[in-house]
């Protein structure tokens, strides 16, 4: 991600990372594997951090990391991008 982020720089190209927070309550993970599928990651949260960051408003935000768990839909964009990102890869 980061690589990319920087080799892509001035392409128009943005590049970040979007992680649910968690194991995610999918078909991926098997039903005897877990006793309470309410401790997993709605897959839902993803939603809000996927449409923002296809929209024109992420466009000047590349080599992120997000949590989609972490991101409130009622919050404003700013407030999300410093409680849900963080810089990919190490500084």
């Amino acid at each position: 991600t980061v690589i990319w982020s920087k080799d892509l720089l001035e392409t128009g190209v943005t590049v970040n990372v979007l992680i649910p927070g968690g194991a995610a309550d999918t078909a991926m993970v098997p039903a005897e594997a877990v006793s309470d599928r309410s401790s997993l990651v709605r897959p839902s949260v993803m939603v809000a951090p996927v449409v923002w960051l296809t929209s024109r408003a992420s466009d000047d935000v590349t080599g992120h990391r997000f949590v989609a768990r972490d991101w409130d839909p009622r919050a404003s964009v700013e407030e999300n991008v410093r409680k849900a990102g963080a810089l990919a890869g190490w500084r």
